[in-house]
């Protein structure tokens, strides 16, 4: 028997430009392993394991996870396994907040799995404080109050970053870059340059992310593939196919032909979380 536990819990209102919100999973199974596909999205996350172990799948082993994890974006899917019980804690970062935090270029993460001792001593001195907390509001409270400290004791060097962000999401990413830079008043090589050096992507590589999430959305049932072309901007069927492949390792079909829908096939890949956000 498989029991999942799923949270999802806000910061606090004046830590909106840099975090999303916090979500925690407690997961308890009968069977010997557990395997879960985490499929990339379109923001970072820094996950605590305060209960139980869990593996991620190398290409000829098993590598244990640390109990503290910066995970930074990605552009491909990741393969893990869990055994019994298990109980994650997850602080969702808007994308230019990484950089803000560690106070580094964020294009040295990407496509990364960062123990937390490699994230600077805050950051694991925070991650420490977390895995030792009595229950998860008390989880909440320590990190609303440690990124409260941290923006108040930094400069906000990446508003106007963000408000790209912003201007690319709510367009499915289907805007030209050219247009973006225009009206920042960018050029397109500082645009590009600020842009992956806040979040680790340029702002190409973010918008095909932000498409592939967009289908995600739709994982409760088989799209209408014309409408869905139209509405995200893809060329073609072919285009739209291409993509998902290359986030997720699988065609659309055999996706959503599959048993398993992506909150069941994943502990770490929290699509409600999306459109809890997208839609409150």
């Amino acid at each position: 028997m498989n029991e999942r536990r799923y949270r999802q819990c806000p910061p606090d209102k004046r830590l909106s430009a840099l975090i999303y919100g916090y979500w925690s999973l407690e997961c308890s199974s009968e069977q010997e392993w557990v395997y879960e596909k985490i499929f990339p999205l379109q923001y970072p996350e820094f996950i605590v394991a305060y209960k139980g172990q869990y593996f991620e799948v190398g290409h000829d082993k098993l590598n244990v996870m640390p109990k503290s994890t910066l995970i930074p974006l990605q552009d491909q899917p990741r393969y893990f396994y869990h055994t019994g019980d298990l109980g994650l804690f997850s602080i969702v970062f808007k994308p230019s907040a990484l950089s803000f935090i560690l106070e580094t270029n964020s294009d040295d993460f990407i496509n990364k799995i960062i123990p937390s001792r490699d994230c600077g001593e805050k950051i694991h001195r925070l991650s420490n404080q977390l895995l030792q907390a009595r229950c998860n509001n008390e989880r909440v409270q320590l990190a609303d109050r440690f990124f409260m400290h941290e923006k108040m004791s930094n400069e906000q060097r990446h508003i106007v970053i963000e408000r790209i962000i912003q201007h690319l999401i709510s367009r499915n990413g289907n805007i030209p870059i050219s247009q973006i830079a225009s009206k920042y008043n960018l050029s397109l090589s500082q645009l590009e340059r600020q842009f992956k050096t806040t979040i680790g992507f340029t702002p190409k590589q973010y918008s095909r992310l932000i498409r592939f999430t967009q289908i995600l959305n739709h994982y409760q049932s088989i799209p209408e593939w014309g409408q869905l072309i139209t509405d995200i901007g893809f060329y073609d069927q072919s285009h739209l196919i291409r993509e998902f492949k290359r986030f997720s390792g699988v065609s659309p079909r055999a996706y959503y032909d599959s048993s398993k829908g992506i909150v069941e096939q994943s502990i770490l890949n929290d699509a409600d979380f999306i459109q809890y956000n997208h839609h409150r």
